[in-house]
């Protein structure tokens, strides 16, 4: 249940109440471990420690922590006493008896400081008894012992008892442990030859020893050590106890008699104790040892087998086994490739997934751990066969990658090897070029080698093959009983193999991995039979999945002679299932960008091939909804893969998608535009009259359609039935402008990049481009005719979002495209622009977004109908701002994002280039509207919120800086010098801390450095009239400070950091002189 209520921290004083007795230890522990169930025996059921869980808690660790919890310790742990040594039961219940265990694990991590050498001395006595005691399996403890639990942390507690007097250092060690330490010697001593603890059997001895010696490296891994101790303990179990633990453990494993958990016991403990590092070198024997397990068993024991392979996975993946490549050529590699194929070969037949995944981990151990040396085996006598068995290794892995089961059902160890061929194939080049750029090498060297890469370009050729059958999806029978988690992961699991194969092409060739793809996809489909291709789609549908992989094909001088064979087969093989037409859908507007690139082919056959995929596609629009919206989207890929090849389909394009542009139920949305992209892409080469016929023809049904529900939503009375008339012609009116958007932003009916260059230079030369006997452009032709609708809605719905944000999508979308002919279409951009300034909420946004279409570079070639709409945007803004009466700006005016937003827009006019050509131009004619904005730029040092005083601030700056760029604009100069005295009274105001701006100290700086630069007289003369005036007498402590403030912001050279420093040190000052009075008085 989760927690409801904050967690109360309790004081010491408030812990300190309880005494520390059994039963308040009772009442704790019981609470604490079993809540609300917990019932006390003597009634006092009302007791804090019992009804408080954050009581209990912080109470018992404040018991851990007291100095008296050494000696509960053992009383919590002790048996109780009884005439009867068969009785020995333990005194408390289990939670109590867990409670002193973990309290003596923690005495023994947190405060072992604080005992003498003797009582730890004592402490490691007691423990070691209590350990031998209290053993399952001892006849001390008699029928009764320590729960497991319990005992279990009994040995954590003599785990972290080494680790801290070892790495405490020598002294506490050689008293504790004796002259040279080793603890871990002297138990192994003292549980595997009995004379010390003759009351356990053998059997009991040897599980607690395997246990304690596992727990030793895992609380060295776990626990929060000091750089010292970790270096202590390292040394020691790395140069001292390893090989008292190494022989102890192949004791085990050569010993017949050992069970079959013992040894898996065994391994667990190399498997700990690798973290300190084992060299395989120095460990032939153990490795010998752990292979013979191996090839030993007749039938699998599956539970120590997968410990085997992890043992092994352990000791070949340690970072010092990389530089142990003797040991890999001389004994890993030959037995791995030689004597353990057959029975990887069993396990492979068998099918255990546990033994599966463990032995696929171990060969992935190997091959990751010695990539570069299966690239490149060293140079001796040895080196064909070396090569030989590298690539048999890669064939074995390879094997796992092709496990004959379902992925994720039957098996998941195909995933695990995907981290081999990566690395594979990304140092396969680099091992290549290092061959190729040494001088050093013999050329038979060189030649090995170069075959040796051969062979494993081979292997990752058939892993394609491999991965294309994987990738196959099972039979619905099979599938309909998989839960959606393992659909979800078969899911994934294809997106991996096609994320490799994306990879793998780099190495291997575009058209190589292509061509491999290409030759399963007709295999499969010869065998199937290209007339029903339905009854085995899956094998078709694998490798124009993984097709879709080979992403950069179009780069390549064969990749068409690839591409058409493949997509003159999907007619026929497209509908045969939903999952295939998904998977042509994906490939098909890529397979045609290869194809339509290539000048090699006759352009009349590309038509052709296209011409039947289209149409194909276009059936499938009448087909499901899933189907049809793949074929919408592979069609809208091949409108734009294929432009020019397209033009001759233009009209039969249009007359098959026509019929779904006017269904009563119109489908999706992203389905509508997709095909409207279609047919705009298509139509492009026409004559404009033909694209505005068209155009019209595919728009005016969804007008009509529009203008219906326009008209029943005023008739209708009832004001539910009126909510749902404006709800559909609301969603009528989102479709008619994203198609109309997607449209005009789709024809490719403006001039090309040659038309630009040949016209560059020429202002003009854009402003009335057309096509050569072209009376009419279609787009603005187009535009002008949707404009007498869209204003209605804007009179109908003046503060709908969705209608705000679908206009200004329009023309934000289309204006690329409509760049060199937007001068008649621009008074009608402007004035949605002004009718967005009233819309609250987002309103600005939209407006500056569409009036910076024409503040973008080179987009409006005629500078005169720029500057009126920029005049008629800043007029509209600055004035509304400043009249109160306004009901367009001002009654948002006061709203904090909407002032950040106005004078952000501002700045950015002011920063952009072309911006500022176009300012000078409209200010320089209209003296008014210079007054305007330089007022509202005023306006703003009032506004106390951080962003839109930042914003106005750093507009003033660019002004300032504009002005000074501009001087024989003779208003902007006088702008600047009538409005000082405000500025830096506003200046003076932030730094003499009367006013409570405080956000505006450091963005002052850059707008004093940028007057000090360009009117340096008049705000040396300002800043003394104004840092004079009788309000600031009692901020500032004399007339000389005033003057050095005043110097050093007119010092030549002043950069802004400087400036900000100056600032911020007259800030303090003031400050400071004006605390100093308020004392005074």
């Amino acid at each position: 249940m989760a927690r409801t209520q904050p967690r109360k921290i309790f004081a010491e004083a408030d812990l300190a109440k309880f005494e520390v007795t059994v039963q308040n230890l009772e009442l704790a522990v019981n609470k604490l471990f079993k809540g609300n169930h917990c019932e006390s025996e003597n009634g006092s059921s009302g007791h804090p420690l019992q009804t408080n869980t954050d009581l209990a808690h912080q109470w018992l660790l404040w018991v851990q922590k007291s100095a008296d919890a050494w000696q509960m310790i053992w009383f919590l742990l002790a048996p109780c006493p009884s005439n009867s040594s068969a009785d020995q039961t333990p005194a408390f219940g289990p939670e109590l008896q867990y409670f002193g265990a973990n309290t003596l694990q923690f005495k023994i991590q947190k405060n072992l400081a604080s005992l003498s050498e003797e009582d730890v001395v004592a402490l490691r006595d007691k423990l070691l008894s209590l350990i031998t005691q209290t053993a399952p399996g001892s006849s001390a403890s008699g029928e009764k012992f320590l729960p497991k639990f319990v005992y279990v942390r009994l040995l954590v507690s003599l785990a972290t008892l080494i680790i801290r007097t070892v790495g405490d250092g020598n002294q506490l060690a050689q008293t504790v442990w004796g002259q040279p330490p080793d603890p871990v010697g002297q138990l192994i001593n003292l549980f595997s030859s009995g004379q010390a603890v003759q009351v356990m059997d053998a059997h009991a001895r040897l599980n607690i020893l395997l246990q304690l010696l596992t727990f030793i490296p895992e609380e060295y891994g776990t626990s929060y050590l000091t750089k010292r101790i970790r270096g202590y303990v390292h040394h020691y179990c790395s140069r001292t106890a390893m090989p008292s633990v190494l022989n102890l453990v192949m004791t085990f494993l050569k010993v017949s008699a050992t069970t079959s958990d013992q040894k898996s016991s065994a391994l667990n403990v190399i498997n700990a104790w690798c973290q300190f590092g084992i060299n395989l070198s120095e460990n032939v024997e153990l490795l010998q040892l752990l292979f013979g397990h191996l090839m030993s068993q007749t039938d699998v024991d599956s539970s120590l087998t997968t410990e085997i392979f992890n043992c092994l996975g352990h000791l070949v993946s340690q970072p010092s086994s990389v530089k142990c490549q003797s040991t890999f050529f001389q004994l890993v590699l030959p037995t791995t490739v030689q004597s353990l194929a057959p029975f990887i070969s069993k396990i492979l037949s068998e099918g255990d997934e546990n033994v599966v995944n463990a032995a696929c981990s171990y060969l992935i151990s190997v091959g990751d751990t010695y990539t570069g040396a299966l690239i490149l085996p060293p140079a001796d006598q040895n080196l064909v066969e070396n090569c030989a068995r590298c690539v048999s290794l890669c064939e074995m892995i390879l094997k796992f990658t092709n496990h004959p089961a379902t992925y994720p059902i039957e098996e998941t160890c195909s995933t695990l090897t995907f981290s081999f061929w990566y690395n594979l194939q990304e140092d396969l080049p680099v091992c290549l070029s290092s061959v190729s750029e040494s001088n050093s090498h013999d050329p038979a060297l060189i030649s090995v080698w170069t075959g040796h890469c051969a062979n494993l370009f081979g292997v990752l050729t058939r892993l394609i093959v491999v991965l294309c059958r994987k990738c196959q999806y099972p039979p619905e029978e099979v599938t309909d009983k998989w839960s959606p988690d393992e659909l979800e992961q078969l899911r994934c699991y294809r997106i991996d193999c096609n994320d490799f194969i994306s990879s793998l092409q780099s190495l291997l060739g575009v058209v190589p991995t292509a061509s491999v793809l290409s030759q399963l996809y007709f295999s499969a489909l010869a065998q199937v039979g290209s007339d029903n291709p339905g009854s085995h789609w899956r094998a078709i549908e694998a490798p124009l999945f993984l097709f879709s992989g080979c992403n950069t094909l179009g780069e390549a001088p064969d990749c068409a002679l690839v591409a058409t064979p493949v997509l003159k087969t999907f007619p026929q093989v497209m509908t045969s299932h939903p999952k295939v037409m998904e998977s042509c859908c994906d490939l098909i507007g890529q397979l045609a960008v290869w194809m339509c690139e290539q000048s090699a082919l006759e352009l009349h056959s590309e038509v052709n091939v296209l011409k039947e995929v289209v149409e194909t596609l276009t059936g499938a629009l009448q087909l499901e909804e899933g189907l049809s919206s793949h074929a919408a989207m592979a069609l809208k890929e091949i409108a734009a893969a294929s432009v020019d090849e397209l033009h001759p389909l233009a009209f039969s394009i249009f007359e098959k998608v026509k019929p779904m542009l006017y269904l009563d139920n119109l489908p999706k949305l992203t389905l509508l535009e997709n095909l409207v992209y279609t047919v705009g892409k298509s139509i492009s080469s026409l004559q404009n009259k033909e694209i505005l016929h068209i155009t019209q023809e595919l728009l005016n049904p969804h007008t009509d359609r529009l203008m219906k529900l326009l008209n029943s939503e005023v008739s209708a009375q009832n004001s539910l039935m009126s909510e749902v008339h404006t709800n559909a012609a609301l969603a009528a009116t989102h479709i008619w402008i994203s198609l109309a958007t997607q449209l005009v932003a789709s024809i490719d009916c403006g001039p090309t990049e040659d038309d630009e260059e040949e016209g560059e230079g020429d202002s003009g030369a854009g402003a009335g481009w057309a096509r050569p006997g072209d009376e009419v452009d279609a787009c603005i032709v187009l535009l002008q005719e949707i404009d007498p609708v869209m204003k209605m809605l804007m009179e109908r719905y003046p503060n709908k979002e969705i209608v705000i944000n679908d206009i200004c999508s329009l023309y934000k979308r289309t204006y690329y495209n409509i760049r060199h002919r937007i001068v008649p279409v621009s008074p009608q951009i402007c004035l949605y622009a002004v009718k967005f300034l009233s819309v609250p909420s987002e309103g600005l946004s939209h407006a500056t977004s569409l009036l910076h279409i024409f503040t973008t570079q080179n987009l409006l070639p005629d500078i005169q109908s720029s500057c009126s709409v920029i005049q008629q945007s800043f007029q509209i803004i600055a004035k509304s701002a400043l009249n109160s009466d306004s009901t367009v700006v001002s009654h948002h005016y006061s709203d904090p994002d909407f002032a950040a937003e106005l004078y952000y827009w501002l700045l950015d006019l002011l920063k952009e280039r072309e911006s500022l050509r176009l300012f000078s131009h409209a200010i320089a004619t209209n003296r008014d509207l210079l007054l305007d904005v330089f007022k509202l730029l005023l306006k703003g040092l009032n506004r106390q919120e951080s962003m839109a005083f930042r914003n106005c601030i750093a507009a003033i700056t660019e002004f300032v800086k504009f002005s000074a760029a501009n001087r024989n604009l003779a208003d902007m100069h006088a702008c600047c010098v009538d409005g000082m005295a405000f500025i830096i009274e506003s200046v003076c105001d932030v730094l003499t801390g009367i006013s409570p701006n405080i956000n505006g100290l450091d963005s002052y700086a850059g707008l004093l450095q940028q007057l000090s630069i360009v009117f340096p007289t008049e705000l040396e003369l300002t800043l003394k009239n104004c840092l004079f005036q009788s309000k600031y007498a009692t901020t500032l402590s004399s007339e000389a400070e005033r003057s050095y403030f005043i110097s050093n912001v007119l010092k030549e050279k002043c950069s802004k950091s400087n400036m900000r420093e100056v600032c911020n040190s007259f800030h303090i000052s003031c400050v400071g002189s004006q605390t100093n009075n308020l004392l005074m008085t």
